[in-house]
């Protein structure tokens, strides 16, 4: 079974959980929603993990792109504005709920020089709601721990100790440092 299908089935974006620490999270920073689109925008957006070899390497950057098509077909406004040319007619479809789902990966929205979604502000947070023993046995389930130590460091308990409180607070940082600036 591929990492980013372990992942998803009981890893660090486990299908259940990980939307749920995503809501919590998206709760902490705006408040809660009651918006149905943003709650099934939580439970699709990494969906596209499934049959991925990586979660952070080539196959794993393309993760969102399942999500944001699951979120622009059912959310996406089909008749937004409709022209005439020469060609025939045409209608230009909304793009508002693909680009909160695709841009909750940092990767694209570099890429695509925009802003990150406020999905992407929750996603991030997101990995600082479980409690750390839950989230490092997940990762340890799967083995998404040695791609996240990059086999640098062995995964001992303790080099995972200090890797978790590490990047806890670089992803606090982050979001202070961004969120603020876009939203």
């Amino acid at each position: 079974m591929k990492l980013g299908t372990k992942s998803l089935l009981f890893g660090a974006h486990q299908f259940i959980l990980h939307p749920i620490f995503v809501a919590i999270a998206y709760t902490r920073l705006y408040g809660f929603t009651f918006d149905p689109r943003i709650w099934i925008a939580f439970i699709v957006h990494d969906w596209g993990y499934w049959g991925k070899s990586d979660i952070d390497g080539k196959e794993g950057k393309t993760h969102p792109i399942l999500g944001a098509k699951i979120m622009h077909e059912l959310f996406d406004d089909s008749t937004l504005s409709s022209y005439t040319t020469e060609l025939g007619a045409f209608s230009i479809r909304s793009r508002m709920w693909y680009e909160f789902t695709l841009y909750h990966s940092r990767f694209y929205a570099k890429n695509d020089g925009v802003q990150f979604s406020k999905l992407c502000y929750a996603d991030k947070l997101a990995f600082s709601v479980p409690p750390m023993w839950l989230y490092l046995l997940l990762v340890n389930l799967t083995g998404e721990i040695h791609e996240y130590l990059n086999d640098e460091l062995k995964p001992s308990l303790t080099n995972q100790i200090m890797w978790y409180k590490s990047l806890k607070i670089h992803f606090h940082n982050w979001i202070l440092d961004h969120k603020n600036k876009t939203n």
